[in-house]
């Protein structure tokens, strides 16, 4: 569903169809390989595709164009949208595919959810780091090393941390459970801080690949009875924590955007000031404060690191 929501999501509405078709043969022969009879296989591909065109169509329409993690407003749609809204209703068909199956129309709440979560969780695991990843391809910058080198040394404390944290050991996990849970948070953090969206992003997907791994290699911590009980409370645990983070790391992009967009504009006011002979000057009264910048300094031979007052500014004038 990711794979090709992203493909819709660079393509024009037009062209939807062909990627739609091109997206059946890799779905039938999945599909094949657990035996699923032709009525289930149709109603699955046909709601499986819905999700990625109405994500698609939403993503265009609301969050326009890169950065989609830009800015708190824009993934603030994206979860709303991706993770709730689209396959809340899109799993009502989705149900039906277990129905079909020979479950219970009694248990159509459980298919329901069931079918709602892998899909909210692949929106919010997923979707962010593919969107990302393309806005990269669109303007390719060159990480200097030591973030590279910070990002790898964040990454490897993660893995490791939730390894550790995820694994099933009845002598710790029975009196410290929130504890052992919450564990992998301060490294997930200091990658949103440090990276912004792209350090949220990432550090979910890690943290739900080493999760994935460990709940269907077992024992984990979401050892709750059936192997479908296990996945689908693995999948609430992710599903719960996500939006959150995803939203701090676009938070933390959209002050240090704002931030880089003042020193710019206070760059180019400077320049515009001293090229016409100018020197700006402010004096705030409440608090004494005094600024000037430095064109202003050097019209008036002040060093640039001499304390300055305004009594010793109207001295100079």
């Amino acid at each position: 569903n990711i794979v090709l929501f992203c493909a819709l999501l660079i393509t024009p509405p037009r062209q939807w169809w062909i990627y739609v078709a091109a997206a059946l043969p890799a779905h039938v022969l999945a599909e094949l390989r657990v035996g699923m009879p032709a009525s289930q296989m149709i109603v699955a591909f046909a709601t499986n595709c819905m999700v990625a065109i109405v994500n698609a169509f939403a993503v265009q329409r609301l969050m326009v164009e890169p950065p989609w993690f830009g800015t708190i407003r824009k993934p603030i749609f994206y979860v709303l949208i991706t993770a709730f809204v689209s396959p809340a209703v899109c799993a009502l068909g989705g149900a039906f595919v277990q129905i079909l199956g020979g479950g219970s129309i009694n248990d159509y709440g459980l298919f329901w959810a069931r079918w709602y979560a892998s899909n909210a969780l692949g929106s919010l695991t997923l979707g962010p780091l593919a969107m990302i990843c393309i806005e990269s391809t669109t303007r390719p910058r060159l990480a200097p090393t030591g973030r590279i080198v910070e990002g790898a040394i964040i990454a490897t404390f993660l893995v490791v941390t939730c390894i550790i944290a995820f694994e099933d050991l009845p002598s710790i996990s029975s009196g410290y459970l929130p504890l052992l849970l919450y564990l992998p948070l301060p490294i997930i953090i200091w990658a949103a801080v440090r990276f912004g969206a792209k350090g949220a992003s990432g550090a979910v997907f890690v943290l739900s690949v080493v999760l994935i791994w460990r709940t269907l290699n077992g024992p984990s911590l979401f050892d709750i009875g059936s192997p479908e009980a296990n996945v689908f409370g693995m999948q609430l645990f992710l599903i719960g924590l996500s939006p959150p983070i995803l939203l701090l790391g676009s938070a933390i992009e959209e002050t240090r955007r704002a931030e880089r967009t003042t020193r710019e504009r206070e760059g180019r006011i400077s320049f515009a000031a001293a090229s016409s002979n100018v020197g700006l000057w402010q004096y705030e009264f409440a608090t004494g404060a005094f600024w000037t910048t430095d064109y202003c300094r050097t019209l008036f031979g002040l060093s640039p690191s001499e304390p300055l007052t305004l009594d010793r500014l109207v001295s100079r004038i």
